[in-house]
């Protein structure tokens, strides 16, 4: 299953977004798609797990080197 932390956030090359977050007593992903505003949650079983691949452009719980990573994933140097 996921270990990403709840509040991790994903981005797609096209501009699509993915939240780790809590719907209820159920932990799972919001997907925001690039082209609209509206967003379907997923659970962990429901999620497309090459969506997961998506670059971490932001994580609560990261440790010093996926700091780096992230940085790179937004773009910026470490």
């Amino acid at each position: 299953m996921n270990e990403d932390p709840r509040g991790t956030l994903r981005r797609s090359s096209d501009g699509g977004l993915l939240v780790r977050e809590f719907r209820g007593d159920k932990l799972g992903w919001k997907l925001v798609p690039s082209e609209s505003e509206h967003c379907v949650f997923y659970g962990d079983g429901e999620i497309d797990r090459t969506w997961l691949e998506w670059p971490i452009i932001w994580c609560p719980d990261s440790t010093f080197h996926e700091q780096d990573n992230i940085r790179r994933a937004q773009g910026r140097q470490p």
